[in-house]
């Protein structure tokens, strides 16, 4: 795990408040750094977040004491280890989501930062228990899923251009003899995506297993066109064992966008493709995206995989 630190900062002079909240989180060659409002209350509303320019190392040893060349007094309110759950981050532009959990000696919880803007929103939800270890052995087992199922709508990622998607759905709708084709977007979550292949002419059924984005996607939905064309949302497990029931198929294309690379384990992810092939029709296309899955575009993945290869196989 990592090392992080919250810092009570008072009297800096770029603060018109006097009073903010340094969170360090631990990277290689620096902290990571952002300025909050006020620290989160464990699942209290969203505060506000400033990201502002990496802190030295030596910051996570700090314990109180005034702040070189006159900006302010710094002193420790929180420190511990965190450590990623449901995703990483990326540093570079446009900034991504940030979900850590955070185990400190008064903060414990999962920490969610999102960009809003020229700002961040952060919000504190409670930790989620692991199950019970297996009898023969000590590490106790954690499913990915329990994090999906908690992760707040407007925090889960999605992305606003999908060349390549869109370039595989337009092929088969080209196929497709003029017929509106039927699309399952398996991990929609808030439903934009599905949302955007609705809009270009297929009839999609969105799935994921957290019923508060499920919720929220179906302010999207549209009812049935004269074509019987629709866009529906629903509740789904593609990485249990029992196949899902749904309605609207067999399915012309089966979408799986940056799902099976934060699904879980080895078993969860065989799961979810054989689902993916049973909701298509014959002749069917399935298109299958991963996050992260050259270690030789971002070297931090290597390590990262290392460190998850017990749990992810």
């Amino acid at each position: 795990m990592h090392r992080f630190i919250i810092l009570e900062h008072t009297g800096a002079p770029d603060d018109p408040a006097g009073l903010h909240y340094d969170l360090l989180l631990e990277q290689p060659e620096h902290c990571r750094t952002w300025r909050l409002a006020e620290v989160p209350g464990l699942d209290g509303p969203e505060v506000n977040a400033v990201e502002v320019a990496p802190h030295r190392l030596a910051w996570l040893d700090h314990d109180s004491g005034p702040v070189s060349g006159g900006r302010g007094f710094a002193r420790r309110i929180d420190s511990g280890c965190y450590e990623p759950t449901a995703m990483r981050w990326s540093e570079v532009s446009p900034p991504s989501v940030v979900t850590v959990t955070l185990h400190g000696e008064r903060t414990a919880g999962t920490l969610h930062l999102r960009p809003d803007g020229d700002r961040w929103r952060a919000r504190l939800l409670s930790p989620i228990a692991a199950p019970a270890p297996h009898p023969a052995s000590a590490t106790p087992v954690r499913d990915a899923r329990d994090d999906w199922r908690r992760f707040v709508p407007s925090a889960i990622p999605t992305k606003d251009s999908t060349p390549h998607l869109d370039a595989f759905v337009d092929a088969a709708a080209a196929a497709g003899q003029g017929r509106p084709l039927a699309v399952l977007d398996v991990g929609c979550g808030s439903g934009r995506l599905s949302r955007r292949l609705f809009e270009r002419g297929f009839a999609v059924v969105g799935v994921d297993i957290n019923a508060e984005a499920i919720g929220a996607a179906r302010d999207l939905a549209v009812s049935p066109d004269a074509s019987g064309r629709r866009l529906h949302f629903a509740m789904a497990d593609f990485a249990t064992g029992d196949p899902p029931r749904l309605d609207g198929g067999p399915f012309d294309i089966v979408v799986c966008q940056l799902v099976i690379s934060i699904i879980g384990d080895a078993r969860q992810r065989a799961n979810l493709l054989r689902h993916a092939h049973d909701c298509l029709r014959p002749g069917g296309r399935l298109f299958l995206s991963a996050s992260g899955v050259s270690d030789t575009i971002n070297a931090g993945y290597a390590r990262l995989y290392a460190d998850d290869v017990h749990l992810t196989g």
